[in-house]
């Protein structure tokens, strides 16, 4: 009797608490389901800040490079095409850009590439196919940019001669001003494809996911085949398909939420006011419930043989517990993923084999991670990349300490790519060094530029481009404020025969040498670099003509004694000037030129200075 008593009443008590069990379970589901939407939030507006960072890194990048502002200054034919090659250079990078112009003041196109349809490559349109921009609506929007400020229209379909683009091109602009000093010049305007920008967004195991803008048009959907109505015939709006969900377009969702959104007008401040709306699938919520009702099952068998009170407790602390690490597995897995597939991370053994790389990783290198893996970093070696510089990364790292600097490596296609790295070693609990793992950077466009912009690649002094800036900028100055300055234009004597009797690699060698020996005898304030071919250039600031003469001797003498491997002594010839009150980039060129020609004429190997303008040729 007392024991049918007890069972009943422990029956009783597993039911009830099931039963209570069960509908917190319940309760529960929906603030699952909106931690879920909270993470997919987070990783969409991230995706969609870094489209947005990526893009104006490079419009800024394009807008505030020397050639550009070189082209400002002075609009010349040469200019002018330095400054489409950086266009080039950098909206091929991005494959996304498919059509970048810039517009002057007056609405003038004044260059505008575009993208083959066929082959994705960027081409520049002809001067003759150029028009004038000024009554377009993105003319006017950009115009009252401020300096660093960016405008981005509506999302909408690509149009060519007047038809939408077959197939299809989800389209963004992006325009950002540009201006040489405190002056606006014109702007900076790139159609963008986002094609992928919303396969990424709409991309969900949870949700349903469909952008609209203000009107309840599609813009994107996961489900829907009715995106773009507001453009392409026969096809409905969202508000169309899912009358229910109508309320959508107002400020506020009703209290019981089947739908979750969040807008984007903060980023774009366009006028789409687009919104991103997330509706949980069927298998969401069927699985959550499932979850829940085994969780309810197990605490009633818990209740009924633990018996009464105690079986609460026991019931309760594990589901919460379970439900917490499930919750915490799910949110470090989602950022792990998320880390793999954007961050550039290895980590090799204490002998330097690698055990681990991230997707990131194999996809800058163009290997399969199981190709990596096992093997050493030397696999992605660049030939031009020193064995001093490992050295210094081993000797730094196996002593536990961090290393950080740049890489250059070469893909499994032979491509050069370059890598930022900070190189942490991994200690065991006695401190004893068990592993290393590196953190990296893809640096290789910025590298790019510098060497596009800068540098001669043989004797890794400055290029004709840099020194042309830099006689410009010191003609200002000079022609402004009276700062005196003079060139020296040096010309390798007989250097023909050297690379007729050694061949042209000894040529190269003996152009590297030369490089050296000005860098080392010149002021830290003077300006060194490669005219062209056996020709350099000395820039001296601040120099008068006295001060330039005694450095050309100087180093006419330091040429002369020294001794170049394996030919033994050469000579040189300079040319010098000086900045006259009158002058331009031209006559300073002229004169220089003029001064190391008369020296190839008496006999080379000496200074001479010509302050004087070679007479105009006749009409």
């Amino acid at each position: 009797m007392f024991i049918l008593l007890f069972l009943s009443f422990g029956c009783l008590v597993a039911v009830i608490t099931s039963a209570i069990n069960y509908t917190l379970h319940f309760a529960e589901i929906e603030n699952e389901i909106s931690t879920e939407f909270e993470l997919e939030k987070t990783l969409k507006l991230q995706i969609i800040h870094d489209f947005i960072n990526h893009n104006q890194g490079l419009i800024t990048a394009i807008i505030h490079n020397p050639l550009t502002q070189n082209y400002l200054l002075e609009q010349t034919p040469k200019n002018l095409d330095n400054f489409t090659q950086l266009l080039l250079a950098i909206s091929q990078a991005d494959n996304h850009f498919y059509q970048v112009r810039y517009i002057d003041n007056q609405g003038d196109e004044v260059v505008r590439l575009q993208q083959k349809l066929d082959s994705g490559q960027l081409y520049r349109t002809e001067p003759e196919q150029l028009q004038n921009k000024k009554n377009r609506y993105y003319f006017e929007a950009a115009m009252t940019l401020s300096n660093n400020q960016f405008w981005y229209s509506n999302f909408d379909l690509n149009i060519e001669h007047g038809q939408i683009e077959q197939p299809i091109r989800p389209t963004l602009r992006v325009a950002s001003p540009v201006f040489l000093g405190e002056e606006r010049r014109g702007f900076i305007i790139a159609n963008i494809n986002t094609t992928e920008l919303f396969e990424q967004l709409i991309h969900s195991d949870n949700f349903y996911i469909h952008i609209i803008d203000k009107h309840g048009n599609y813009i994107a959907s996961s489900t829907a085949n009715n995106v773009w109505n507001k453009y392409l015939p026969n096809r409905t709006s969202f508000t169309n398909d899912f009358p229910q969900y109508e309320f959508v377009l107002s400020q506020k969702l009703p209290a019981q939420e089947e739908i979750y959104r969040f807008n984007l007008q903060s980023i774009l401040q366009n006028e789409d006011e687009v919104q991103i709306l997330l509706i949980p699938t069927g298998q969401l919520v069927q699985l959550h419930q499932k979850n829940h009702f085994l969780s309810a099952g197990l605490t009633a068998v818990t209740v009924l043989v633990v018996s009464f009170i105690l079986s609460w407790f026991a019931a309760i602390i594990p589901t919460r517990l379970q439900q917490a690490l499930r919750q915490a597995y799910h949110q470090i897995k989602r950022y792990a993923d998320i880390v793999d597939k954007y961050v550039i991370t290895s980590t090799t053994d204490d002998k330097g084999r690698i055990i681990s790389v991230s997707s990131a990783l194999a996809e800058a290198t163009e290997f399969k991670a199981s190709e990596l893996i096992g093997r050493r970093h030397n696999l992605i070696r660049h030939p031009d990349t020193s064995d001093s510089l490992y050295q210094d990364i081993w000797s730094t790292i196996s002593s536990g300490k961090i290393w950080t600097g740049e890489i250059k490596n070469m893909t499994k296609s032979g491509e050069a790519f370059w890598l930022r790295h900070v190189i942490t070693p991994d200690m065991n609990v006695d401190g004893k060094v068990i592993s290393y793992t590196s953190v990296s950077q893809n640096i290789t466009l910025r590298k790019k530029l510098e060497a596009l912009s800068y540098e001669d690649a043989l004797t890794q002094v400055m290029n004709r481009r840099k020194l042309d800036m830099v006689i410009q900028s010191e003609l200002e100055r000079f022609l402004r404020y009276g700062c005196p300055f003079c060139i020296i234009i040096l010309d390798i004597d007989n250097f023909k025969r050297v690379n007729d009797q050694y061949g042209h690699e000894i040529g190269d060698s003996v152009l590297i040498e030369l490089a050296k020996l000005l860098k080392n005898n010149c002021r830290k304030v003077d300006f060194i670099g490669r005219w062209g071919g056996e020709e350099f250039m000395v820039i001296c600031p601040e120099t008068t003509l006295q001060g330039v003469l005694t450095l050309a001797e100087s180093l006419r003498a330091k040429v002369a004694n020294h001794f170049f491997e394996p030919l033994g002594k050469i000579t040189a010839s300079f040319g010098v000037t000086i900045a006259l009150p009158n002058d331009d980039i031209h006559t300073l060129f002229s004169r220089a030129d003029t001064a190391l020609y008369q020296v190839k004429t008496h006999g080379k190997n000496r200074v001479i200075f010509c302050d004087e303008n070679p007479p105009a040729k006749a009409q």
